[in-house]
């Protein structure tokens, strides 16, 4: 095949078209997670199943209920102060480094970033990379190994039971970077755990701290066998493990590219400038205030589209009976999905320049927005099959 469809391995595809995108992964699709997904879950078969992994859509869509409202729009503006102490300590290290006249790895302290940001939001601990700057204790290896590990086996996904144990024996340094990445999560909450066990009769102490564990102890005070003590460690491991990364990469993006296009900076600083002197933003800028920056918004996009945090196609199973995406017929069984950033650089949506840096983009009517973001294919809100984990990433 060819065009918008592309066969990348046998009985499986690659798909490019705007429409693909509902009848695959919209709202009530009966396309379930292909078996690449089974190489990020737990190899134990016996372990409870993270939104990630679990492949069955009745039980995930269960999952998902129990956590979904500390995942709304209203828990993640209440975690901004987490996120405030983080860019404190940033900015503080990014003034210490511009007056010493230091160059850093931007990407490296964006994990950093990333790292501290979601520890504090998840289990109200920031570990300390920003404040040490290095890999504390391989963590950032070890997120490295698990995804490159999730993304290879995810292929040959039936050994993953053979080949997770096979890592599991060779020595930290060279395997086992799931297993690490769990246990270094585990300590965390079991840490905590321990500290509110003589509490958890407290609703008030469990709502004090406002971070993710705090909610879900909340959630399993008010109903333990609807959130258990597993559901609690399997919701923070996966925003640890799949929110630090994607937004490390996302805010990567953005710095990358605002150094890469100086008049974009200048745009960007003009508003914010703007603003200021308006009397319309704090210090610093709030998510609320955030969202009335046009510029900012199309910044962050754009910056979003042009590098997406997952190269991957989202693979899903046709059902049964068929489908027909993009004018082809698929029969049961196959396997399709759509990368994004194959989508993000489809010229009938974005433009002859799709592969070029350009915000103002963004900036049009409601309805060629619309147009736009219905292919923006990094926002989980816009497709209910993909977990929750990215959307926190977008929105920090």
């Amino acid at each position: 095949m060819h065009g918008p469809i592309i066969c990348i391995a046998p009985n499986e595809y690659s798909i490019d078209d705007p429409d693909a995108v509902k009848v695959i992964y919209g709202l009530g699709s009966q396309f379930i997670k292909s078996p690449w997904y089974i190489a990020s879950g737990d190899p134990d078969p016996h372990a409870a199943l993270d939104l990630f992994s679990d492949r069955d859509p009745i039980r995930h869509a269960a999952s998902r209920r129990k956590v979904a409202s500390a995942y709304s729009m209203t828990a993640l503006a209440q975690l901004e102060p987490f996120v405030d102490q983080c860019y404190s300590v940033l900015r503080a290290r990014f003034i210490e480094f511009a007056d010493s006249g230091q160059v850093i790895d931007m990407a490296h302290w964006m994990q950093c970033y990333a790292f501290d940001v979601i520890g504090e939001i998840t289990v109200g601990k920031r570990f300390g990379f920003l404040d040490q700057g290095d890999d504390i204790d391989g963590i950032m290896a070890a997120i490295s190994r698990y995804l490159s590990y999730a993304a290879i086996v995810g292929v040959y996904s039936e050994f993953h039971r053979f080949a997770a144990k096979l890592l599991s024996l060779l020595p930290q340094k060279q395997g086992g970077g799931m297993a690490a990445m769990i246990k270094f999560a585990n300590g965390q909450l079991e840490h905590r755990l321990s500290t509110t066990a003589v509490d958890r009769a407290d609703d008030k102490h469990l709502n004090l701290k406002g971070d993710f564990l705090s909610k879900m102890l909340n959630l399993h005070h008010q109903n333990p066998e609807k959130i258990t003590l597993k559901d609690i460690f399997v919701t923070c491991i996966t925003n640890i493990g799949a929110g630090s990364d994607t937004t490390s990469i996302s805010l990567s993006s953005v710095f990358y590219h605002l150094c890469k296009y100086p008049e974009v900076a200048q745009k960007l600083r003009a508003e914010i400038d703007g603003k200021t002197a308006a009397g319309e933003l704090d210090d610093p800028i709030t998510f609320k205030q955030a969202q009335s920056m046009p510029y900012l918004q199309a910044v962050l996009k754009e910056a979003l589209r042009v590098h997406p945090a997952t190269g991957l196609p989202l693979g899903r199973v046709v059902p049964i009976g068929g489908a027909i995406i993009a004018g082809r017929v698929f029969p049961a069984g196959s396997i399709v999905g759509v990368n994004s950033w194959v989508a993000h650089a489809n010229q009938a949506v974005w433009g002859p320049d799709s592969a070029v840096f350009r915000p103002e983009r963004w900036l049009v009517s409601k309805e060629q927005y619309n147009v736009l973001d219905r292919y923006f294919f990094t926002v989980s809100s816009n497709f209910p099959a993909v977990p929750p984990a990215p959307a926190l990433a977008q929105n920090l």
